[in-house]
C-alpha cells in the first residue's frame, strides 16, 4: 500500500513540475488587450502541441509560416 501511495505522490509531483515548466516558456502577462500577437500564439500552439505528445521534428510538421502548393502560392484564393 504505502508503494502505491509512493507511486502517486510521484506521479502527481512529476506533473506539477512539468505544467510548471511549460507555464514558463510564455508569459500570460505578455498578451495585449486586442489580442496575442502572431509569435505569442504560434508559442502558445506549440506548447498545446508538445503537451498532447504530437512530433514536431516529422517532416510536413510546422507552425511557422503560411501553407503553400508547389509553386509557393497559398492553396486557398
Amino acid at each position: 500500500m504505502p508503494r502505491k501511495i509512493m507511486l502517486v505522490f510521484f506521479l502527481f509531483i512529476s506533473e506539477v513540475c512539468y505544467a510548471q515548466v511549460v507555464v514558463s516558456e510564455f508569459n500570460l502577462s505578455d498578451i495585449n488587450r486586442g489580442g496575442m500577437t502572431k509569435v505569442q500564439a504560434e508559442k502558445l500552439l506549440i506548447i498545446a502541441l508538445k503537451y498532447q505528445k504530437y512530433d514536431l521534428s516529422l517532416d510536413g510538421v510546422f507552425v511557422d509560416g503560411d501553407l503553400q502548393d508547389k509553386h509557393g502560392n497559398p492553396p486557398h484564393p
